[in-house]
């Protein structure tokens, strides 16, 4: 990023710390997750859900270190869309099965 003149994350940063954010930025949205389905009274589906939702976020940081790159599409691309359709039909199905 550095040598493109990118003033992203990582190169403010630096790999360790931007994947350590990235981390604590997932956390976090499993805490939100975790907040929408009680604030939405949503039932224990929801819930199992939101832990699998937690194991693709797990599965994403897996693939990477700071000194191994290699897979950061992969990464990025297939689990940030896997996760997001996941949390769609998370959604879509703990609402139609508790109304």
């Amino acid at each position: 990023d550095r040598r493109h003149g990118l003033y992203s994350i990582p190169a403010k940063l630096g790999t360790e710390s931007a994947l350590k954010l990235a981390l604590l930025i997932h956390v976090i949205a499993l805490t939100l997750f975790f907040s929408v389905g009680l604030s939405a009274g949503l039932g224990p589906r929801y819930f199992v859900g939101r832990a699998a939702l937690g194991l693709l976020f797990l599965g994403q940081h897996a693939l990477l270190s700071p000194r191994d790159l290699s897979r950061i599409n992969h990464a990025f691309f297939t689990f940030n869309g896997a996760i997001s359709l996941s949390y769609l039909f998370l959604i879509s199905f703990s609402i139609s099965s508790s109304a």
